[in-house]
């Protein structure tokens, strides 16, 4: 699924696309916060457009998967470590398992959420773009 993005700079290989928020982009936050003012984005050339043409710009897919793995899935597997490893060690620490994997369970989830933010920005860095412009309209 593409949208469509006005190229308002471009710099060697990389377009800087204008886009208007969709419906869409309230329950997505990949790459906008989500508000009703235009925003832009980076994206790969894959087309030779020009400034002012209007280009259609995709996701990599493969690159999209793992962007949702780590956003979702990594916080989401610490959270059953922590669970499980707060039901091993109750018995030794004579605690409550249930409540010590779930306070396990949520520091392990807020470390996977802070890892990444960090991994966000140490990708970014290196612009690990993943959005492409595909097409101009």
């Amino acid at each position: 699924m593409g949208e469509l993005g006005k190229v308002v700079d471009k710099k060697g290989n990389i377009l800087k696309i204008e886009l208007t928020p969709t419906s869409m982009c309230k329950t997505c936050g990949l790459c906008h916060s989500g508000s009703t003012s235009n925003f832009y984005l980076d994206a790969i050339d894959n087309c030779n457009a020009k400034v002012g043409d209007t280009v259609v710009i995709e996701i990599e897919r493969k690159k999209y998967y793992k962007a949702i793995f780590l956003i979702y899935g990594l916080p989401l597997i610490l959270f059953i470590i922590g669970v499980i490893f707060g039901y091993l060690f109750s018995p030794k620490i004579h605690f409550d398992p249930q409540l010590l994997g779930l306070i396990l369970g949520f520091l392990l989830m807020a470390f996977g959420y802070i890892l990444v933010r960090y991994l966000d920005h140490r990708l970014g860095k290196k612009q690990q773009y993943i959005i492409v412009a595909k097409k101009v309209v």
